[in-house]
């Protein structure tokens, strides 16, 4: 948990497909006694007929970060929606749902009073889940749960969450954490666009620090780099002007978070007698690594546009620098 306990980012990693109230989802979920006995019965280890049962046994898998135990508690289509993530967001989601930053150690433990609760301990940090009773309606149950930290020295109360549970083929599985349904589809594309406007950032902040070795650069030997591979890591001689050491090897690479970088020097022409540089940077995978192109012009300053995956021009609107 890197020191922090919030329920808000286990809450926000579920995309509300919907906003239901529990009459709303029941009656959405519900199957009559005929229907039920129509479905024949699957095969799930460890069984999951009890619905408290089920969302313990879900959230030890997920603090053992184990993908095909978890995958069992999910409804087939976000079953089917797990096994297409990335193993990094299979692998985020369980953890978020642990609040754990690692694969743990699940411990089932009862309050005196007798309530369930589930320990999840991994690099000496722990999360504690104590279970409420089970309202039950119809092929839907709702199961409150206090989440903890027990090494919290803060006094932060114990924060309340209900999750919500359908039967489907005989077995529970999880759908909601409070009003909020599992939706892994429409969070898989939530991490896409978060992930991207993170690259972004990231690649205008490159942008600046490629100019900056670049002019530094200059100052020292005279002339303007050749290529951004001049600017990286220093060789086993030392710095110089092969291998400036001004740069990481990932962004001297020409490819860093996402955005390909393209590093252009423009001669002198007209008016304008001194040499001058221009670096861009393009999304690699359009829509995903990134949606908008940035260029740091001649004079320094950085342009941004969405451009469907095309190199950004001058001309595009000036963006602020971090």
């Amino acid at each position: 948990m890197s020191g922090k306990f919030f329920l808000i980012p286990l809450m926000a990693c579920i995309v509300a497909a919907a906003t239901l109230s529990g009459a709303a989802i029941s009656t959405a979920y519900a199957q009559s006694p005929s229907q039920q006995s129509q479905q024949p019965p699957t095969s799930i280890s460890p069984p999951s007929a009890d619905p408290s049962a089920a969302l313990r046994n879900a959230l030890a898998a997920a603090c053992e970060e184990n993908g095909d135990s978890f995958a069992r508690f999910l409804t087939a289509p976000n079953a089917e929606a797990f096994a297409r993530l990335a193993p990094e967001r299979r692998v985020k989601l369980m953890q978020r749902l642990a609040l754990l930053d690692a694969p743990g150690k699940p411990e089932a433990i009862a309050t005196p009073s007798g309530r369930s609760v589930l320990r999840c301990t991994a690099l000496g940090v722990i999360s504690e889940m104590q279970f409420g009773g089970a309202n039950v309606r119809d092929n839907l149950a709702f199961i409150p749960v206090e989440v903890r930290a027990v090494d919290d020295a803060s006094g932060t109360p114990p924060r309340r969450v209900a999750f919500g549970l359908v039967r489907e083929d005989g077995d529970w599985k999880l759908l909601s954490v409070g009003l909020l349904l599992i939706d892994l589809p429409a969070l898989d594309q939530q991490w896409d666009l978060a992930d991207a406007e993170e690259n972004e950032t990231s690649a205008i902040a490159a942008l600046a620090r490629i100019a900056t070795s670049i002019r530094t650069y200059r100052d020292a030997w005279g002339h303007f780099p050749p290529s951004l591979a001049s600017l990286g890591p220093a060789g086993k001689d030392g710095a110089g002007p092969d291998a400036a050491n001004f740069l990481d090897a990932e962004l001297s690479s020409g490819t860093a978070q996402g955005y390909s970088y393209r590093y252009v020097v423009l001669p002198a022409a007209g008016a304008q007698t001194q040499t001058r540089f221009e670096v861009s940077a393009t999304p690699l995978v359009y829509g995903k690594s990134g949606r908008k192109s940035f260029l740091l012009d001649a004079r320094g300053a950085i342009h941004g546009a969405d451009r469907q995956g095309a190199r950004a021009s001058d001309t595009d609107p000036r963006v602020s620098q971090p």
